[in-house]
This record gives C-alpha cells, structure tokens and sequence, in this order.
C-alpha cells in the first residue's frame, strides 16, 4: 500500500534568483538556506493551513544550464560537477533543515515533515526529463532544442527558469491546482508573511486565499476558454505626493528609473553608487520630479487611475491594470499548453513573461469569452481585486550604467514588441501585429513560414520596430523636469515680450524655457547621446570606451538626429539590438511549434516520481 499524500490546494513556484549581484552593499549574497532558515516557521504557518493548504515549489537554477547543454555538443563536464556539487550541498542543507520541522496530519496518520511542502528544486531532479528530450536527436537538432530553453547565452534571463515553472504546470494538468508564480522579494518578505490581520493570518495568506477562489470561478465559467491573471504590488492608498521611493519602487513593475533626473552627480560619479531608497528624501532631491514621473506612468494624482492614451501605457503595458509576473500570477491549462515561455530569447525584454504574454494570447483570440444563450457574459478583470503583495526591491549598484545601459534598452525592447504584437491599432481595432499574424498562420499550417515569408517578415518587423522607436524619441523627447528658477524668469521675458507684441522674440523664450528644462534619463537617452559621452563616467578613461557597453550611448547615432526614419539615425547598438530581437522572435515562433512535443515528454514520466509532484513522497530515512 503506498503512503497517502498529503493536501494541496495550490501550488507556489518561486525561481530563488539571487547570485550576489543583486546587492552591492552585502560581501556576500544569502544561499537559500539562509532565507529558509529565516523564514521556516512563517512558510510553514502558510503552507500548512487547515483550509488553505499548499506546496512550495523552490527552484535554485544552478547547473540547469549545464544540464541543458547535455542536450547539445557544448556540454562541459567540468562545469556541470562544480555546479552539481554546489547544488546538491544547498539541497541536503535544505532537507536536513526542513527534515526538522513538523506538519500537521490527520489522525491515524504518520509523522510528516516540512520538506513535503516546500520541494527544493534543483537541475539534478529534472535530469529524467532532460534525458527524454535528448533520446537520438544529434547535431543542428539538439541545439535547436538547447536554444529553445535557454537561448545562446550562459547566463538565466527572464523566461529561462519559466520554463521549470511550466514543467510544473504540466506535470499537475487536469488536478485542478492552481499555480502561483512568485517572485523571491515578494516570497522572503517580513511584511507578505508577518504582517496579520484581525484573524492572524498573514497578508500573503489572504492573497492566495483570494487567488484560488478567483481561480475556481475562473475554471467553472464555462464562457471562458482560457485566462491569465495576478495580484497586484502594494501601493499606498495616499496621494502620489505623500509616497516614499521605496513606495515608488514597489508599486509597479515598470520602475520609475526613466523619469529620474540625470542629475550630473549621478552620471559624474566615477565609482559604483548603490541607489538606497531608504536614505534618500524624494521632496529634498535633485533627481526627482513628481509632475514628470507621474507623467511617464500616465497615472492621476491619487495613483488609481491610468490613461491608456498616455504614460507608458499608450506604448507598453498600464502600469495600474495589466497583469505582474511576480505576484501571483496564475495561467489555465489551456494559457500553458497553447504558448511556450520565450526562454529562447538572448536579451532581457521587458514585460516579457507577463503583459506581453497576455497580450500574445489575447490577439491570438485565446482569452476571449464567448456567449451562451440567455446567460450573461461578465467581463474579467487581468488583476484580482483587492489582492496585493509586497515587492521590495534591493539597491540598485551604479544607477547610471544600471538605467542607461541596462534597464532602457531592455524596456525599449518590450515597447518594440508590443508593437510586433498589438501592431498599431489607431482606427482599426481590428488590426494585429506582423508577429502574431506570422505566429498564427504557422500555428494553422504545423510549420514555419518558407523562407521567401521569413524575409518579408523580417522587413516588416524592422519597419514597425523604428516606427515604434520614433514614437518613443518624440514622447519621451519631451519627458523632462522643471528647472523653477530659469522657468521663473523665461517666463517672465515671455510674458513681457507678449504684451510687447514681439511675438518672435516670446516663440523663442518659450523654445528656450523647454531647452533649459533638465533632462531625465530617458528624456537624455533619446536625444542627447553626446552629453552622455561628456558626463557620464563609469571608472577609468580606457573603460569608458569600452565597446561592451555600447548601450550606454542612446538610442540615436548623434545630436543631429530630429526623427527616426531608417537604421542609420540609429546607435549601431541599438539596431544591433533589433535585429537580434528579430531572429528570437522568429526562433519563437519553431519554439511554439515544438513545445507539444516538449509538453508530451514531460508528461510521460511517471507521476509522482519528481520531487515537484503533489503526488511525490520522500523516501523513509531507514530504507
């Protein structure tokens, strides 16, 4: 007779990301031990709640990728023993920790313990898959199959560790448990898991108590064929005026490092300066602008209202209403199986495991509710109300090299496929991007489009993508702060010079007003790559033409650019940029051919026999 399981009713999947880079003012990065040794007794109050009870899917990513490259000829055995070592210890610290601790039961039922609710993931427990997808592929087919899952680079970025998430997902489809998708800042957080209410249970207990039902009334509309949706992030229920930058960190998942002023201490500073949200005063800086930041988020002044027509929302995802990766986010069966993560991709994209996803699936027609006769069809919301989680955000190491050379390019390229996948939409709602329009007919046909459709794709998507990129140089041209006493007194002359009747003259004082406006960084790196050259500084001389970082320098080629109309007004960089963008896409696209197959072979391990299972038991010590 086999051990009887224990109770799910959901499960987390959380990618424990860390690896010391994070944070610049610790000499050492905490090991996930170290966190689950800290909050041991507060998971094991969530995940073993009589009502609500869950499992803890952690996953700890290294050696996944030297895993990985046993798929193809760039397996180095070296590398993998180092990381195999590594991770193996942290797991048997793990167990013997969690070995320690006991759960609840029934009666008449053993000793169980925590290690049956929080699942310890690492590459080594997933190597039976792995092996099933190897089987005989040899040569151009097993690296094809190396880059769908983790791309070219040896490094995780945004969807790799989806991947394990959908591993997940598929190994539980038709048990009707939802999965949740965390990420650590929002797990390991002394408010998510301290903070209680009137009945003791703590604030991320109610989010995923909210979750789950929102998920049941989701899996039993028979209007639905399928969904996506999420918590949202923690915002202050004051005036945008009263929020702390920390509160301004925490509240979306775009960040607000755009809309900082360039301040020249920030781009002067020749030494690394972690940006500390705890010691700097926002009314007292000279890098904040309230009207500019709410500005670029397109929100109104109480921060609960957006306009799609402006912010960052009229050229990417709406801060306030699309879903987050990071806060519980939670897909149908059919939302997993219908698309895979874009692991394949070599660069971060924003928003690319969250709105663009929805997005991908929304114009595929995937997310749309059909009517039935004599019911009414109500309309769902992308966020569950009233269901938040707290996202805290770690100081940022160099915040000019991080905003200019890092967190804007990767922002920009989300914008760009945005506009791949929505397309351009004034007028015709109807219309769709050239990506998914590509995507759709290779999905109907079972294969990629010939090679002559490839190449007229490809112009098309280079096309949009400097359509796109002009539509941010122009709005964010004119994201800039307030200087108050040049304004002061350019007003001033414009005024007399009004009254005066020297119309010219007042035309050109008001010119002058916009021109003396500071910069913010986003404002500054679409416009003015030479004064980022004269100003910004990263360390020695030889380092600041150092060719690695040629992000840092804008989006234009030079001052003399007013539009972008082709490739040439661009940084060589940047459309660089694109055109990698552009092969990943289109590498996407085989990926969502291939992923059934991939989906298949998960599945066809035997449940129970992975440690991420519900169904899963650890072995008796004795035996």
């Amino acid at each position: 007779m086999g051990q009887k399981c224990l109770d799910f009713k959901y499960i987390l999947f959380c990618h424990y990301n860390s690896d010391g880079k994070e944070k610049p003012t610790a000499k050492k990065d905490p090991k996930p031990v170290d966190f689950l040794s800290r909050y041991k007794k507060r998971l094991k109050d969530l995940l073993d709640d009589q009502h609500y009870p869950g499992l803890l899917v952690l996953f700890w990513h290294p050696g996944w990728l030297e895993l990985l490259n046993t798929i193809s000829a760039d397996f180095n055995p070296d590398k993998f023993a180092v990381e195999y070592r590594r991770s193996e210890r942290q797991q048997n610290e793990i167990n013997t920790l969690l070995n320690s601790i006991e759960i609840s039961v029934p009666l008449n039922c053993k000793t169980r313990y925590l290690n049956e609710r929080i699942r310890f993931v690492i590459a080594q427990d997933l190597y039976k898959i792995i092996n099933n997808l190897r089987g005989d592929r040899l040569g151009s087919e097993a690296k094809r199959l190396r880059k769908f899952l983790s791309g070219d680079v040896p490094r995780t970025l945004y969807d790799t560790p989806k991947v394990v998430e959908a591993i997940v997902h598929a190994r539980h489809i038709g048990m009707n448990i939802p999965i949740f998708r965390l990420d650590r800042d929002v797990l390991f957080n002394d408010y998510n898991l301290s903070k209680k209410d009137n009945k003791g249970k703590c604030v991320l207990h109610h989010a995923i108590k909210k979750a789950v039902q929102y998920y049941a009334h989701y899996n039993d509309d028979s209007h639905i064929y399928s969904f996506l949706f999420s918590a949202s992030y923690t915002k202050p229920n004051t005036p945008i005026k009263k929020w702390t930058l920390d509160e301004w960190m925490g509240a979306f998942s775009t960040r607000l490092f755009p809309a900082l002023l360039a301040d020249d201490k920030l781009l002067n500073e020749p030494s690394p300066v972690p940006l500390d949200v705890n010691e700097l005063e926002l009314n007292k800086s000279d890098w904040f602008d309230l009207d500019v930041t709410q500005k670029f988020y397109g929100i109104d002044a109480n921060g609960i209202i957006s306009n799609p027509n402006t912010g960052i929302s009229e050229i990417g995802s709406d801060p306030l209403e699309d879903i987050i990766s990071g806060a519980l986010l939670c897909m149908s069966d059919g939302a997993m199986l219908d698309l895979p993560p874009a692991s394949n991709f070599d660069k971060n994209v924003s928003w690319i495991d969250d709105y663009l996803k929805y997005s991908l699936h929304e114009e595929l027609k995937h997310l749309e509710s059909y009517e039935i006769c004599g019911q009414l069809t109500q309309s769902r919301r992308k966020r569950i109300p009233d269901c938040q989680v707290k996202k805290e955000r770690p100081p940022t190491k160099d915040i000019a090299q991080y905003i200019l050379g890092f967190y804007l390019p990767t922002l920009v390229s989300g914008c760009i496929f945005d506009r791949w996948i929505k397309g351009d939409k004034k007028g015709d709602e109807n219309t769709t991007g050239v990506l998914t329009e590509a995507l759709q007919k290779s999905l109907e046909r079972g294969c990629i489009l010939g090679n002559k459709k490839l190449n007229q794709l490809r112009e098309d998507m280079e096309e949009e993508a400097l359509q796109r990129l002009e539509q941010i140089r122009d709005k964010w041209s004119q994201l800039k702060g307030k200087n108050d006493k040049d304004t002061l007194a350019t007003s001033q002359f414009c005024t007399l010079a009004f009254l005066r009747g020297t119309k010219t003259l007042g035309l050109l004082l008001v010119w002058l007003v916009l021109f003396l406006a500071p910069h913010t960084f986003a404002s500054l790196w679409v416009t003015d790559p030479e004064h980022i050259k004269r100003e910004y500084k990263y360390g020695s001389d030889k380092k600041r033409e150092d060719p690695g970082k040629p992000f840092v320098w804008g989006l234009i080629k030079d001052d003399s650019v007013q539009k972008i109309t082709s490739k040439d007004d661009l940084n060589p960089a940047i459309y660089k940029l694109i055109q990698k963008l552009i092969e990943d896409a289109i590498n996407y696209i085989e990926w969502c051919l291939e992923w059934p197959k991939f989906i298949q072979s998960v599945r066809a391990i035997k449940p129970g026999s992975l440690n991420l299972d519900v169904t899963w038991s650890p072995e008796k010590e004795s035996q």
